[in-house]
């Protein structure tokens, strides 16, 4: 079993207590390293400034694309026209909406097409109902 002797009074102590049990002088004992401090290194400035410049070269890298990227945005944006529908009541954008619609099915060959056959369809029966007696 292990125990601690009291360098002042000579009594024998468990070795789990921290101080004597009979004059109260404690056994931790509080060491100071006397030894020299640590110097400073010319080798670890130099490894710390080569991170700091890398990583300030990265982030004036990053931060100057980001920056390309939203003025080219911007100018994407401003180079496009505006909506037609931009300004307009819902009634407007429905009447511009149908004569786009309009425009569309008329400049469409095969209606045009349709459309001159059914005019001299119609105008052949009414020729034909005008010629008959009623």
């Amino acid at each position: 079993m292990n125990s601690t002797k009291c360098r002042k009074c000579g009594l024998t102590n468990f070795a789990t207590d921290l101080e004597c049990a009979r004059c109260g002088t404690s056994f931790v004992q509080i060491t100071v390293k006397s030894g020299p401090r640590p110097k400073f290194s010319i080798a670890a400035l130099i490894i710390f400034l080569s991170v700091a410049a890398v990583f300030y070269y990265i982030f004036i890298g990053v931060q100057g694309s980001v920056d390309k990227v939203n003025s080219t945005e911007a100018n994407r944006v401003g180079a496009q026209p505006l909506p037609p529908d931009a300004g307009r009541s819902r009634a407007e954008y429905d009447r511009y909406r149908s004569q786009t619609v309009a425009n569309a099915v008329g400049a469409a060959p095969g209606l045009a097409e349709h459309t001159n056959r059914t005019q001299q369809t119609d105008k052949a029966i009414d020729q034909m109902t005008n010629s008959q007696p009623q």
